[in-house]
């Protein structure tokens, strides 16, 4: 209950203690109780008393932890009573600070005194989150505390902000002030927008997340326009819902025989047959892939089974392995894989659901619109109807791939391979003439720059048939005059290679013909040839080359963000839920700046920006921008 009054009041009404809780209902009160009073507490909400009972039994000995901060330091007490006092003297305990990097011990000793201050610098201490824990002589933790150091917190933002219009595009140049690695996320947003109001930034999740028992509401207020005040919000926060994550009884007892290894992305375990474990020269090897390189595994004989750690696979992706004979050749495998992990385990708590609240409508409610007052009369119920459809994924890849291109993006199809062989065949098939004679290999298109004359590849330059005087080598010719390859985005200024080019090779072919976006080099069109990393079976491999094996755990593929469309990009709407942009990876390399292009907004936007620093400084920042500047 959000800003109440609570007041604690005795057996006889008497009110022993009172506070006021803050907008998210978190409150402290402080009072020394009675052996065998009774206590109740009362939330004051206007003309209403709630009554909160106070069942906590009272225990007469014990140790406690408080302290406060004060400019620059933590101060801590180590309090105890009379009672307590013939247990704990002349004893020593221990008090413990630990942070994320740093720990530091204090020796506490009862002689005289109930109670002990300690006075650390809180310069001297990690930033976040310190645990603060009293051992007693067998190392038992017999109290705890947590505070939370706001000095030097590992937290960077942009020093300065600029922009410029760039046609009708917006220009945003953000400067940090020292150059360093970063890697960080850009939600471009209007200054009214309410669709980003998360319990949590990047700040908040790390640094007091992990230290809270159950949820926390609006965490990042706590880290925005920070004071004193909001420091001690914070506080109270922790004492009502902080938590160690550290188990001091499995330090203590620490069993150095882990249970679980720690996880390098995929390990595989491969077991060998008994037949190969005989072969002296055992070589397997595991074919590339879009992100994992082709390894070349050597095994001495009697060799059971290996490991291999580090395996990055795709969502649905096959593994290929072969294994290697003396003079090169592929065989099947034949091994079996165990891969580690291979299932995602279910987090999800078992949590109690809040029940739905019941609302009641009034059946005389008369607000309905009036032409659905009767829409129940003379109404005749349709059959329903079923539509499904089948997404062909090839031609949803090229459209996304066309997207972004000058040219045609095709992507190479097994019927493809069957049907053309040769990357100068299935060329021709797209209206590129191609001329492929005596090693050489050109290509030429009519809606390049220029014009030139085209051949279809079984003539000369002057169109007529080859006369079969041509078929030694030849002459290397301009190749300024014919479209321009690349392989994987390198520009090839020898293009023999294509000659007689495998078509089980090439994943995709980006034809432009008219030269458009590629400068000079590619002003009579270009070929942009891109390799097939996955091998297909039957066609780069013969069946009988490789063992094929389903990877039962992948990561999933990066999902291109799309800024949606909007009729309207200045009404209440936009301004409260639109977005203008998102760059969901932007780096800095050495550098203290970067720059991103947006659509020019129509309306205030705000700039947030999260993310992380190569050393492990978290990057948060807001900044707003007027359309009137």
């Amino acid at each position: 209950m959000p800003n109440a009054e609570v007041v604690m009041k005795d057996s006889k009404e008497q009110v022993v203690a009172r506070t006021r809780l803050n907008e998210f209902g978190i409150g402290k009160l402080s009072f020394i109780p009675e052996p065998h009073e009774k206590y109740e507490g009362l939330v004051l909400t206007g003309e209403k008393e709630i009554p909160v009972g106070f069942g906590k039994k009272v225990d007469q000995t014990g140790v406690i932890i408080s302290g406060s901060q004060r400019k620059n330091q933590l101060n801590i007490l180590v309090k105890t009573n009379l009672e307590t006092m013939p247990q704990v003297h002349s004893r020593p305990y221990v008090l413990r600070i630990q942070g994320r990097n740093l720990s530091g011990t204090f020796i506490i000793d009862f002689e005289e005194e109930k109670t002990i201050p300690l006075m650390v610098d809180l310069s001297v201490l990690d930033a976040g989150i310190n645990v603060v824990t009293l051992f007693n002589e067998e190392q038992r933790p017999v109290a705890e505390r947590l505070f939370f150091n706001y000095n030097g917190l590992p937290i960077a933002k942009a020093a300065k902000l600029s922009h410029k219009e760039v046609n009708d595009s917006l220009q945003l140049k953000l400067s940090f002030g020292d150059k360093r690695d970063r890697a960080m996320s850009i939600s471009v947003l209007p200054t009214n927008s309410v669709s980003y109001s998360r319990n949590h930034n990047i700040v908040s999740h790390n640094l007091l997340q992990p230290y809270i028992r159950g949820a926390v509401e609006n965490g990042g207020w706590y880290f925005e326009d920070i004071t004193e005040a909001k420091k001690n919000e914070l506080d109270n926060l922790l004492i009502t819902q902080g938590w160690s994550s550290y188990d001091w009884q499995n330090i203590f007892n620490f069993d150095k025989n882990l249970q679980y290894n720690f996880e390098d992305h995929i390990s595989l375990k491969v077991h060998v047959s008994k037949k190969d474990q005989k072969r002296k020269n055992l070589k397997y090897m595991i074919h590339a892939s879009d992100i994992n390189p082709l390894q070349v595994i050597d095994l001495p004989e009697g060799t059971p089974e290996f490991f291999f750690d580090g395996y990055l696979p795709t969502k649905d992706e096959q593994m290929i392995i072969s294994r290697m004979q003396p003079d090169g050749d592929l065989l099947p495998a034949q091994v079996s894989i165990q891969f580690f992990p291979n299932s995602i385990p279910d987090f999800r708590p078992q949590v109690a659901a809040l029940t739905p609240k019941f609302i009641k409508f009034n059946k005389q409610n008369t607000s309905l619109v009036p032409a659905f007052a009767d829409v129940e009369q003379d109404a005749e119920e349709l059959d329903e109807v079923l539509l499904t459809a089948t997404i062909d994924k090839v031609t949803e890849r090229e459209r996304k791939l066309n997207q972004h291109s000058w040219g045609r993006v095709s992507v190479i199809r097994e019927q493809d391979i069957r049907g053309y062989g040769t990357l100068g065949d299935y060329l021709r098939s797209k209206g590129v003439f191609v001329k492929e004679v005596g090693g050489t290999f050109t290509a030429t298109s009519t809606g390049a720059g220029g014009g030139g004359i085209f051949t279809t590849g079984y003539g000369n330059d002057e169109g007529t048939p080859d006369d079969g005087a041509n078929t030694g080598p030849q002459a290397p010719e301009d190749p300024m005059k014919f479209m321009a390859f690349y392989l994987d985005d390198n520009y090839m200024p020898d293009t023999s290679m294509f000659y007689g080019y495998s078509l089980t090779n090439v994943d995709r072919v980006e034809i432009n013909k008219t030269g458009m976006g590629n400068g000079f080099i590619g002003a009579r069109g270009s070929v942009k040839v891109y390799t097939n990393f996955k091998l297909r079976m039957g066609q780069a491999l013969k069946r009988n080359r490789i063992q094929q094996l389903d990877v039962p755990l992948g990561y999933s593929e990066g999902k291109t963000f799309y800024t949606p469309t909007y009729e309207n990009r200045h009404d209440k709407f936009f301004e409260e839920y639109g977005v203008i942009d998102w760059k969901p990876f932007v780096r800095t390399e050495d550098s203290d700046e970067i720059s991103v292009v947006v659509e020019k907004p129509e309306v205030d936007f705000q700039m947030v920006i999260e993310g992380i620093t190569a050393d492990g400084d978290l990057i948060y920042d807001v900044q707003t921008v007027s359309v009137e500047e």
